[in-house]
């Protein structure tokens, strides 16, 4: 059987090749694959709805922060985590045992040998010793159990402090996230990271010749045409039709991982991003072989932003001071979820990165202020102000400028600071 496969527009699935995460191990194991499946199609539902354009994301590596929480939970915060994980009711023993024979599972340590695909997976704890947090011991035993975590103790209030952690982050995901965290809140009490990295070759006879990649057009949901690097192969592979879309999954060398690509067979639109983005996959009994003539782009995507909206949907409690009273001291609640997700492929693989940052403040959280917006375009009064103290205080201000804008004379262009 022949099929030609053009891919315009994308839907993409990296997936481990594994025959469940531990095989007999146990019924926890069997809840936590149910519950990675779970979570992630819940959370592709939602994230689709709430962003637009590209989007990647790793379920497996936020489901994995939370198993770092998880531990540091509890009362209502505790059963909302289990619920979304797929753990409810599981005694925290099997718990453990369950997530240290997943993890084991999903890994494949660099051996260096050609062709052999490499999985890394690691979490940190960074507690700030500026406000004085220290993680409970039972917790730190618990995540030392499970992932081989050890807290790390610095200043959040140092610049230096922001580049250590991000410089963690990069090296863990081989410079593909260079930078999770823009900012330190001198209030933050801890942070919680989960990194992952992927890594996989085509099989020398199935990899995509240079020679033939050629500038061609690719059209996005918006209509926009624009000129990227179109890899072409002709080559036995995994294929599936849907009533709505081509389907074709590529195969690492040594079978380890997999790269699924949904083309929708109309023009793509947002309806087809929607669907693509909260149906299941097409089971892999639907897939035969076949000989395709495939042209894929070699392309890089990325999405980073936070996902908290995501997760207080389901997950309200630990956002709420109380929520995490296992984690340590002082007191704290999950402030926000950073996500961070990068693939690129191309004409020998592909290889993919994501990290995600849990961070949690004090009870002196900065208030939640109202919005506002406020457009200066008539004339408007202005002050300047010496504020000796450096803080807002009336009675250590010195007014130095006051003025009435009524016909301001526009800058040509900004001046540099010196």
């Amino acid at each position: 059987m022949f099929k030609k496969l053009l891919l315009p527009l994308v839907g993409l699935t990296l997936s481990a090749a594994t025959q469940g995460f531990c095989g007999d191990a146990g019924p926890s194991t069997k809840a936590f694959e149910d519950g990675v499946k779970s979570f992630t199609a819940n959370f592709s539902a939602d994230l689709a709805k709430n962003t637009t354009g590209n989007v990647i994301f790793s379920g497996y590596n936020i489901m994995n922060a939370l198993q770092l929480l998880y531990p540091g939970t509890t009362g209502a915060g505790q059963k909302e985590v289990a619920t979304a994980l797929g753990i409810a009711n599981m005694p925290m023993d099997q718990f453990v045992s369950g997530t240290k024979a997943m993890v084991a599972e999903i890994a494949i340590p660099d051996s260096k040998r050609p062709g052999e695909s490499k999985i890394k997976q690691s979490t940190s704890l960074w507690a700030n010793s500026a406000n004085g947090f220290k993680f409970a011991p039972q917790y730190l035993r618990t995540a030392k159990d499970i992932f081989g975590t050890l807290p790390t103790s610095l200043d959040f209030s140092k610049p230096a402090t922001l580049a250590t952690i991000n410089g963690h982050v990069n090296t863990e995901t081989d410079g593909m996230i260079p930078q999770l965290l823009s900012i330190l809140d001198p209030q933050t009490t801890a942070i919680l990271i989960s990194t992952l990295y992927v890594e996989g070759e085509w099989p020398q006879e199935h990899r995509f010749a240079v020679s033939e990649t050629k500038d061609l057009p690719f059209t996005n949901t918006s209509g926009k045409v624009s000129s990227m690097p179109i890899m072409s192969t002709v080559d036995n592979l995994e294929y599936a039709e849907t009533a709505n879309s081509q389907v074709v999954r590529m195969n690492t060398a040594d079978y380890g991982l997999y790269l699924e690509v949904t083309l929708p067979k109309n023009t793509a639109s947002a309806q087809a991003r929607a669907d693509f983005m909260s149906q299941p996959g097409v089971p892999t009994a639907n897939f035969q072989m076949y000989k395709v003539t495939l042209q894929l782009p070699r392309f890089k995507v990325g999405f980073q932003q936070s996902v908290k909206n995501e997760v207080v949907d389901t997950m309200p409690d630990i956002f709420k001071i109380g929520g995490l009273n296992a984690l340590g001291s002082p007191q704290s609640a999950v402030n926000d979820v950073i996500h961070s997700c990068v693939l690129e492929v191309q004409e020998y693989g592909f290889r993919a990165a994501a990290a995600t940052a849990i961070i949690a403040v004090g009870a002196a959280a900065p208030p939640q202020y109202p919005e506002v917006a406020m457009n200066v375009n008539h004339s408007f009064g202005v002050r300047v102000v010496r504020n000796v103290n450096k803080y807002p205080d009336p009675n250590a201000e010195v007014e130095l400028f006051r003025g009435w804008v009524e016909d301001p004379t526009p800058m040509a262009a900004p001046i540099t600071p010196q």
